[in-house]
């Protein structure tokens, strides 16, 4: 019996962990033809998607050292959005006989759940994934388990690199030599392809609407358009101030596990005795760090002033000290010190600033809370300079 592997994704780009992972489970399967379907959109990964046939064309380009390996077009003449049902029973008649293997990476893995008509794709076709360390091999096998499903986990060499921290480097003019094909790559470049005007706030926008909650993104996106309106109005760069409010609170909601596991990431960063008491501000600093490790963003005064929106510290840049009062003063903070807050914000920063870290030292102080180093600084200074 003939062993057909489905291979399916927006490919926004193709690169060479997808390469990577093809060409292990190609191998261990020894699937005697792979299937490499282009989807023709995905809702939810919708912003900044390159036209289909360029997709399309770079996955050509991207394969061409495969044997056995075809990229399809079927995914656009059958489907309204990403890869569904109709692909795979079309996929099965043009190959009556096969088995079918559906190769989805370990994330795609863990949102079976979510596809639709999930366990219809699950009679039709065996799916097969990789996993890079035993953590998440028990993760995968236990989320089989709840959904009575027997997939296929090999051992995989899972290289760490994303479709949208490429796009978002590309957006920066940085180099993405090391996570594309060459030819990819110089197909990127010759077709200016994620870079256009607004393509890096489309990313950033689109990365925070996918980790966050609803109601979390509308805050985002508020604190965002008040940071621009404020970098207008005391001469800084309008288009950091935008990126830089949308991914302030990009961690958030996560768990304090999670952000102590980012935070280890940077062995220059510690936290002091009263930090580690006060895991509500561990996300600014987090979310620094998971704006420069995982999606790339580069721009130092952007990484600054998202560590330091929560706390404030000594010495606030002007655009430091934007993104910290946005964050207090955006349009869906309703409470009346917020609206105060705006006023004083477009005539002063520092009274603005000096309000808003008043404010926050009162209500740490009512709750019992510990009164971190980082804002008795800012406080002290600003008291300091409005009375010498």
């Amino acid at each position: 019996m003939s062993k057909i592997g489905v291979f399916a994704g927006t490919f926004n780009p193709i690169h060479e962990g997808h390469i990577s992972f093809l060409r292990q489970v190609k191998k261990q399967l020894e699937l005697n033809k792979v299937f490499l379907m282009v989807c023709k959109n995905a809702t939810h990964k919708a912003t900044n998607l390159a036209p289909y046939n360029h997709r399309t064309n770079m996955c050509r380009l991207a394969v061409r050292e495969f044997s056995n390996v075809e990229v399809s077009n079927l995914e656009f003449e059958v489907a309204k959005s990403g890869f569904n049902l109709n692909t795979l029973e079309q996929i099965q008649k043009q190959n009556e006989g096969s088995k079918l293997f559906l190769l989805v990476g370990p994330d795609s893995f863990l949102k079976i759940g979510s596809w639709c008509k999930f366990k219809s794709i699950l009679e039709k076709a065996t799916i097969v994934s990789g996993y890079s360390d035993e953590k998440q091999q028990i993760e995968m096998k236990k989320l089989a388990f709840s959904l009575r499903f027997r997939p296929i986990l090999l051992k995989t060499i899972l290289k760490p690199i994303h479709s949208t921290k490429i796009r978002i480097k590309i957006a920066q003019g940085l180099s993405v030599s090391s996570s594309l094909n060459f030819k990819v790559q110089s197909y990127v470049s010759k077709h200016k392809l994620y870079c256009k005007q607004g393509a890096l706030a489309a990313e950033c926008e689109n990365a925070c609407r996918n980790f966050v909650s609803n109601s979390r993104f509308m805050h985002c996106v508020a604190v965002s358009k008040m940071a621009a309106k404020l970098a207008e109005k005391h001469g800084e760069n309008v288009h950091e101030a935008t990126i830089a409010g949308l991914l302030h609170d990009i961690v958030k909601e996560q768990k304090p596990a999670f952000l102590l596991e980012l935070l280890q990431m940077k062995t220059s960063f510690k936290l002091s005795e009263f930090e580690k008491s006060a895991p509500a501000v561990w996300h600014a600093p987090a979310g620094a760090i998971y704006c420069e490790k995982v999606l790339g963003i580069e721009s130092r005064q952007i990484l600054s002033a998202i560590a330091s929106h929560t706390a404030g510290k000594a010495n606030m840049t002007n655009f430091e000290k934007i993104i910290y009062i946005a964050d207090n003063v955006s349009l869906d903070r309703k409470a009346f010190s917020a609206r105060i807050g705006r006023k004083l914000a477009f005539k002063n920063l520092d009274r603005a600033l000096l309000f808003q870290v008043k404010n926050h030292l009162q209500a740490s102080f009512k709750k019992n809370l510990v009164l971190l180093d980082d804002s008795m600084k800012c406080y002290n200074q600003l008291v300091l300079a409005k009375t010498s």
